[in-house]
């Protein structure tokens, strides 16, 4: 049995920013500039808990910078086209058993002479990290009627090869064992999902508006996590994950409280991407609910304010992992996640 502490929490508070701008070009043209974290996730269980050996630290984050115009095709199309520049950030830290690698590879009086007698008598540590940029172009469509909106919109993957390093902590006792576990450069390729929405916008009456979409996203794309390593000694790791593609449903609404004040609220749900072969405690995504509820307050002609919340719910998930050297895994994730918003406005 792996000792530790069996009730790892691997939640993190993360901050992100997001500005966006448009001008009127013309009567026909708009240009519009976006700069957000479109990927992001990230866990910490700290080096103690009972899973240290599947992982400890996960975090992907993907900045988008994207530039875009928007055409007013006629009184009822409109269209618009832009490009993705994003630069992605990977760190990844797991527990190495080098007791566990001793014995798979010596026998076990001269393990106990190195003084690793056993299994988690001697544990490393190794933290991957990586970033690069990518591009890509999204594109969409927006139909208009007296008081309907229908849209499509199209966002395509964006490719990396997140170079970085892979830096190695190894105890006293397992320096026999330092030509593979030498500190290299790593590469680690990723690609991030396309993206496909359908959405409509209907005002229903003077104080209350409904929306709805849905989202495809080819998570498909996620077949297997690789390391490739610049140290021959340190073989290349590939780990298979068979993620698959998932459908986002949502509805939402408007109420104007008064003239100063809207009132809004919403749900969605999500499948999980990933299938029980694969999942671990690293990424703890289970089906997902959202819930929202937020408002806007129209401080003047030109400026207001939003303020949002949402709490996100994920199924419960079962973990039965197995490593290379027998160690195994077995327990349940609970995931929540609780998002605040707050949103300033400005027409000048």
């Amino acid at each position: 049995p792996i000792t530790g502490a069996s009730d790892g929490d691997g939640s993190v508070n993360t901050f992100v920013p997001a500005l966006y701008y448009s001008r009127q070009l013309s009567g026909e043209m708009t240009f519009g500039l976006g700069v957000n974290g479109n990927f992001g996730l990230s866990t910490d269980y700290g080096r103690n808990w009972v899973g240290r050996y599947t992982s400890i630290t996960t975090s992907i984050m993907a900045m988008n910078i994207n530039p875009s115009l928007g055409i007013k095709l006629n009184e009822a199309w409109s269209a618009g086209v832009g490009v993705s520049v994003q630069r992605a950030q990977a760190t990844l830290s797991s527990a190495i058993d080098f007791g566990a690698v001793c014995l798979g590879a010596l026998d076990p009086t001269t393990c106990a002479t190195l003084g690793m007698p056993a299994p988690q008598s001697a544990d490393g540590y190794v933290e991957l990290n990586g970033d690069d940029w990518g591009t890509g172009y999204n594109f969409g469509l927006l139909w208009t009627s007296h008081n309907t909106r229908a849209g499509f919109a199209y966002r395509s993957k964006v490719s990396y090869q997140l170079k970085g390093s892979a830096n190695f902590a190894i105890p006293a006792a397992a320096a026999a064992f330092n030509p593979a576990f030498t500190n290299t450069g790593v590469t680690i390729p990723l690609t991030l999902p396309e993206i496909l929405s359908l959405s409509v916008y209907h005002h229903w009456t003077d104080t209350f508006d409904i929306m709805a979409d849905i989202t495809r996203t080819r998570w498909s794309r996620f077949q297997q996590l690789e390391f490739h390593f610049d140290n021959p000694a340190q073989p290349d790791q590939v780990i298979a994950k068979n993620w698959h593609d998932t459908n986002r449903y949502a509805i939402g609404f408007n109420y104007r409280a008064t003239p100063a004040w809207i009132l809004q609220g919403g749900a969605a749900y999500e499948k999980s991407p990933i299938p029980d072969a694969s999942y671990d405690p690293s990424i703890p995504v289970g089906n997902i609910l959202w819930l929202n509820l937020g408002a806007q307050y129209r401080l003047s002609p030109h400026l207001s304010l939003n303020l949002g919340w949402a709490h996100v719910q994920l199924q419960q998930r079962r973990v039965d992992q197995s490593g290379v050297y027998g160690e195994s895994l077995h327990g349940n994730t609970h995931t929540r996640l609780e998002v605040l918003n707050m949103r300033v406005n400005w027409a000048f």
